[in-house]
C-alpha cells in the first residue's frame, strides 16, 4: 500500500440543501478518511476488508435514506439514481473481492470511492435539491 491516497475534504460545494442528506454525505467523507487513516501503509488485510464492509454498509444505508427522500418528493429520476447506487455498491464489492484475492487494488479502490462520491454528489444528488426546491425540476 502507498501513502499517496488522498483524504476527502467536506465543504459547502457538496451540500445539496437537504439537511439529512448533507449530514450523511459528510459522514461518508469522514468514514472514508477514517478508513484510509487506519489502513494505509499497514498491510493489515483484515482491517482493510472490515473497513470496506463498513464503507459499503454505511453507503447502502445512506442510499436507502436518500431514495426514501426521493420517493417522498416524487423525484422523476429515482430509478436511474437507484441504479447508480447499485453499481457503486457492486464495484466496491468487486474491488473488495479483488483485494482479498491478493490483487493490488487498494489505491484503485480509494480513488474509485473518492471520485465516484464527489462526482455523484455534485452531478446527481444536486438534481434532487433542484427538484425539491423548484430550482430546476
Amino acid at each position: 500500500m502507498s501513502n499517496t491516497v488522498e483524504p476527502l475534504v467536506w465543504d459547502k460545494r457538496y451540500a445539496v440543501g437537504v439537511d439529512r442528506i448533507d449530514r450523511e454525505h459528510e459522514s461518508l467523507f469522514n468514514n472514508y478518511n477514517v478508513f484510509i487513516q487506519s489502513t494505509q501503509n499497514t498491510g493489515d488485510q483484515t482491517a482493510v476488508r472490515f473497513g470496506i464492509d463498513l464503507l459499503s454498509n454505511y453507503a447502502a444505508n445512506h442510499f436507502a435514506n436518500e431514495e426514501s427522500v426521493m420517493r417522498a418528493a416524487n423525484f422523476p429520476e429515482l430509478h436511474p439514481h437507484h441504479l447508480e447506487h447499485e453499481r457503486f455498491l457492486a464495484e466496491l464489492d468487486r474491488l473488495k473481492r479483488a483485494y482479498v484475492a491478493g490483487e493490488p487494488v487498494y489505491e484503485n479502490l480509494c480513488r474509485f470511492y473518492r471520485t465516484w462520491l464527489t462526482n455523484h454528489i455534485t452531478l446527481n444528488d444536486k438534481k434532487l435539491s433542484a427538484y425539491v426546491y423548484g430550482l430546476g425540476g
